[in-house]
């Protein structure tokens, strides 16, 4: 980019205000709808982007906890950090949502369990590899969007 610093101010669900923070420069921005074309043409440039980096990356550890259909969930980046700091045999403890209190004990280098503390409930948790290039890019795709929004110059182009 140009170093320019810009606010965008949406004035509806497909208009908005593009602002530069500097010179206060005002440009309406618009959204469209992206067609077909233009969707595969992110996707293919996403997928050439991710090819090339995916082998630089390497690996990060990922705490998860079985779910009750037998799926494997991810834990948060800060929580699986803590897991994997932990001396085997040690507890954290931790709360989710306003009162869901648990208490995780790491069993082995790989292996821990779930305590819900109100319930006394149990769930396996386990430690796997997974390519971090890979993790961010899969959470990369779940945000995209696939609608592009334009800008007007200040010439009405």
């Amino acid at each position: 980019g140009n170093g320019q610093q810009y606010v965008i101010q949406k004035t509806s669900p497909t208009t908005a205000v593009q602002i530069n923070a500097s010179s206060k420069v005002k440009r309406e921005v618009k959204r469209i709808t992206a067609g077909a074309s233009d969707i595969k043409k992110m996707n293919t440039e996403y997928e050439e982007k991710f090819q090339q980096l995916k082998e630089e990356v390497g690996y990060v550890n990922v705490w998860k906890w079985k779910e009750n259909d037998g799926s494997w969930v991810s834990f948060d980046d800060d929580i699986s950090a803590d897991i994997d700091q932990l001396q085997v045999g040690h507890s954290i403890q931790y709360t989710f949502g306003k009162n869901q209190k648990y208490k995780i004990t790491k069993l082995s280098a790989s292996t821990a369990v779930q305590m819900n503390m109100g319930t006394r409930a149990k769930r396996d948790v386990k430690r796997v590899e997974e390519n971090k290039i890979k993790k961010d890019y899969q959470q990369l795709k779940e945000k995209l969007c696939y609608v592009v929004w334009e800008w007007k110059d200040n010439d009405g182009s």
